[in-house]
């Protein structure tokens, strides 16, 4: 189980049993009390035994270095499986807006539909030089998608601050979207109306010479875009 530090308390250790491991992305807070069977450790722990457990076994096997182009050590083999089409990818778990809370099991085929579909779309290439703002959470299947996609393509992610004290997630929306100057940015209708709606208002109160070059802006643009140029 993978949790933030900061929400440690709210666990239901009741649920919890031996078999249970909980990485948290900072630091375990000395003021949260495990039971004894409960492991509770760091990511930054997780990686460490990693790269020592890594290193012991690339020591016994043929093959004393593993780049991304050398084969997997045979030691290894053993824990990969190749995924069929219809093998679980996620369970996205979905409020119950429509009904009961539930978990949606998304498959490979699911996903890669989904990626495949998104290259014929996208009027461009994912690769190194694509930017994607991210500001959806990670348990939102669309932003889940476009992440994928991302790394899929070797592109770069940059990820919107996030306001433990605010409920509204678009807190530094804008503000953030200035800095990571995305190549690619996905967006839900909505945010996209909210947008407008706050530029429009703005440019209504300036009034005189800003509100005529803004509405010539949006007019030259549609056009453009109505004429298929860039």
């Amino acid at each position: 189980m993978y949790v933030d530090y900061r929400l440690l308390h709210l666990l239901p250790q009741g649920s919890c049993d031996a078999t249970t491991l909980i990485i948290t992305g900072g630091p375990v807070p000395p003021s949260f009390l495990a039971p004894n069977f409960l492991r509770v450790t760091s990511l930054a722990e997780i990686m460490a035994e990693g790269s020592v457990l890594l290193e012991s076994r690339l020591r016994f096997s043929s093959h004393p270095t593993l780049s991304p182009t050398s084969p997997i050590p045979a030691l290894f083999s053993n824990l990969i499986t190749t995924p069929s089409p219809s093998s679980i990818h996620t369970i996205c778990y979905t409020s119950g807006t429509t009904g009961n809370p539930k978990g949606c099991v998304i498959t490979q085929r699911n996903i890669t539909f989904m990626l495949q579909s998104l290259k014929v779309h996208l009027s461009f290439e994912i690769n190194y030089g694509t930017v994607h703002f991210s500001y959806l959470p990670l348990s939102h299947v669309f932003e889940r998608i476009v992440t994928e996609g991302m790394l899929g393509g070797g592109g770069e992610i940059r990820f919107m601050r996030w306001n433990p004290s605010s409920k509204v997630t678009s807190t530094y929306l804008l503000e953030d979207l200035k800095v990571a100057r995305p190549t690619l940015f996905t967006a839900a209708p909505r945010v996209l109306e909210k947008i407008r709606s706050g530029l429009e208002g703005k440019v209504a109160a300036a009034g005189g010479m800003k509100s005529k070059l803004y509405n010539y802006g949006i007019k030259t643009k549609s056009a453009a875009y109505a004429s298929s140029r860039s």
